[in-house]
């Protein structure tokens, strides 16, 4: 076995908001070897009322950072989506919450 590290040729790293990755072109989609939603209420308050201090707190700086989300597209096999690898908690939770906003999915 060798000690070389494999680096990828095509890694792309990005800052976006959520408004712009509910933008994308191809459609998000979660890998068979993703765990179940799993989020309770706890969970779901507790987001909500970080947003609420945030909101409360805000000093002009307009952003709240959510935290990581990676995203794989699997060139080979499906060229027109993007799978969640890291943050599908997160991702479904406000989702879920734009939907009770707005009446719609982004």
């Amino acid at each position: 076995m060798s000690n070389k590290e494999v680096v990828p040729q095509d890694v792309t790293v990005k800052l976006v908001s959520f408004s712009q990755l509910a933008n994308v072109k191809s459609p998000l989609a979660l890998d068979s070897y993703q765990r179940a939603y799993v989020w309770g209420e706890d969970k779901i308050i507790q987001l909500l009322n970080d947003f609420a201090e945030f909101i409360q707190t805000d000093n002009g700086q307009r952003q709240y950072y959510m935290g990581t989300l990676l995203l794989h597209q699997k060139v080979e096999v499906e060229q027109n989506k993007h799978f969640v690898i890291d943050g599908q908690q997160r991702l479904t939770s406000l989702s879920l919450l734009y939907w009770l906003l707005h009446g719609e999915l982004p």
